[in-house]
């Protein structure tokens, strides 16, 4: 689209490769909405997608729209490889960023939650004999 704004959101370095992660991306936009279909995570598309608030506010003569619209991408997949990551996106002319938040989360993988059970599992079995 000519003339749209683009933007890119870096985020920094960071070993989120090769586990389960969930990257979210949280755009608040008044008048003008961001374009969904441009929104990606390393040139891949958000795995899911919802618009979770809209209110209505005067805008001088007439009325604009804020909207909350949530992006994730979640799964090993997310995030494939190590380094910086970087998200882009556009919209419309005019395009009105209210608010933008990123948040990442890494979830251990399955082997490794398993060792911890086990370890825990030793420490309380040790814990009982010296009782």
């Amino acid at each position: 689209m000519a003339g749209s704004p683009a933007f890119s959101i870096v985020i920094p370095e960071y070993d989120i490769a090769g586990h389960t992660t969930s990257v979210l991306l949280q755009v608040t936009t008044v008048g003008s909405e961001i374009i969904p279909s441009t929104v990606l995570l390393n040139g891949t598309a958000a795995s899911y997608t919802t618009e979770f608030g809209r209110v209505t506010i005067p805008a001088g003569p007439s009325t604009a729209d804020m909207v909350d619209t949530l992006f994730v991408w979640s799964g090993p997949s997310a995030v494939a490889s190590a380094g910086s990551h970087s998200i882009t996106f556009s919209g419309p002319p005019h395009l009105s960023l209210a608010q933008v938040a990123v948040d990442t989360n890494t979830v251990p993988e399955p082997g490794t939650a398993v060792l911890m059970l086990i370890g825990l599992t030793g420490l309380a079995c040790r814990r009982n004999r010296k009782s």
